[in-house]
């Protein structure tokens, strides 16, 4: 695609560079502005931003540098990311998590009047920020070339550097979820909801849509370890799923008996079928008149900052 987005003399400013740049500049301010609403002191949030992202950008580095010794035969190498780029998904978002625990429990006080900031509410802030910067990061591994989906002879097969043949753009479609969900998330954030519960659905999606991926991306880094060979991505996938899961159980105070039960009473009642059929139906309705409704009040600001005047359709 294009690796590249510009050169400023002998620097190249690569795709995925900047769009990573920008998703972590938007999702920082997009927590800055959900915990403010939640009247979270501002210095203490951009504290708890600045090193959280900077712990997971570091952790990131470094689980890549470990998956991929052979290429980094220098140390020098590792710090020279434009050069000799690569980061990882998994580091930044565990790397993320470990530093966002450790945080609140040593800074329990972090809400005006004595309030506790806990795990779970900081999480529910930084799971929104976290699926706006990954869809753009997906969409700069789109153009810069990583995480490559399987050869495909689809009308919609890019084509991607390194590889030979069209690719199926799984970045994309791992981006276009991420997206979605972000404005999901972020409407419900800035509503009442129970404490910890975007944080585990969270969780549990990105597990999801990264396992369901490996179906359509070409073989990734393998962790070889004494006679085994691991991939990463499916391991960490995995373990982000378990962890959602189980947050999402605590949370809601039940367990998976529960839910086997409400899944037989759907399979077994009518009744219910259609009650929940119906749920369904009445929420991608809602969601497809807030998109028309926001789309088109961007449309609006759009055409007023350009001074453009919109054609009368009636008289």
């Amino acid at each position: 695609m294009h690796p590249v987005l510009l050169n400023i003399g002998n620097f190249q400013v690569s795709s995925f560079g900047f769009l990573l740049t920008i998703g972590i500049i938007l999702g920082s301010f997009a927590v800055w502005r959900m915990a403010r609403g939640y009247e979270i002191d501002s210095e203490k949030i951009l504290d708890f931003i600045f090193l959280t992202v900077g712990a997971g950008f570091i952790a990131s580095r470094i689980v890549f540098v470990l998956t991929n010794l052979r290429e980094f035969d220098s140390p020098a190498k590792i710090f020279f990311l434009n050069s000799y780029p690569g980061l990882s998904f998994w580091g930044a978002l565990f790397g993320s998590l470990l530093t966002l625990a450790w945080l609140t429990k040593k800074n329990e006080k972090a809400l005006s009047g004595g309030k506790k900031l806990s795990f779970l509410q900081a999480g529910d802030f930084g799971i929104v920020g976290f699926l706006l910067a990954a869809f753009f990061a997906e969409i700069g591994c789109l153009l810069g070339g990583c995480a490559v989906g399987i050869e495909t002879n689809l009308f919609i097969g890019v084509l991607q550097i390194g590889v030979i043949g069209k690719r199926f753009p799984i970045q994309f479609l791992e981006g276009l979820i991420f997206l979605i969900s972000f404005l999901t998330f972020w409407k419900a954030a800035i509503n009442f909801h129970i404490q910890g519960s975007l944080f585990s659905k969270g969780l549990i999606l990105i597990g999801a849509v990264k396992l369901f991926s490996l179906l359509l991306k070409s073989p990734s880094h393998q962790l070889k370890t004494f006679e085994l060979s691991l991939n990463l991505d499916l391991l960490g996938a995995v373990a982000v799923l378990s962890i959602g899961l189980r947050l999402y159980y605590q949370v809601y105070r039940k367990t998976p008996v529960d839910d086997l039960k409400k899944l037989w009473k759907f399979f077994t009642d009518r009744k219910t079928q259609s009650q929940v059929l119906a749920n369904i139906s009445r929420g991608w309705y809602n969601h497809w008149v807030n998109l028309r409704i926001m789309f088109g009040r961007g449309r609006k600001k759009l055409f007023k900052f350009l001074h453009i005047k919109p054609n009368p359709d009636n008289f």
